[in-house]
């Protein structure tokens, strides 16, 4: 058996909040390349998130209305509309709002 003298650095050791409570926490990632949409996803999967994915800030939008995620994880350059536009559009819905400007 292995012992650290440094325990609470070591992998698998620390107990996220939403994981200890019986919640999991909602992330949405946007990113455009594929690569990094998988390695994003996978890391927080692995964390215990519960993941939503998308490559397009439209399609952002939708999930974020319909979906409700705890964090939003947003590339600023994607090829439809760019990130920082998407969250303004967020960040001016009232809360239950549906409404998607396109």
């Amino acid at each position: 058996m292995i012992t650290s003298k440094y325990p609470d650095l070591a992998e698998g050791t620390k107990t996220l909040q939403h994981q200890g409570n019986g919640t999991r926490k909602r992330v949405l990632v946007v990113e455009d390349n594929p690569i990094g949409l998988m390695l994003l996803s996978q890391l927080l999967k692995a964390h215990g998130y519960d993941i939503l994915q998308t490559p397009e800030g439209w399609e952002a939008i939708d999930l974020a209305r319909d979906k409700q995620p705890d964090l939003i994880l947003m590339d600023i350059r994607l090829p439809d509309v760019s990130g920082l536009d998407v969250a303004r559009l967020l960040k001016q819905d009232d809360p239950g709002s549906s409404r998607c400007p396109r």
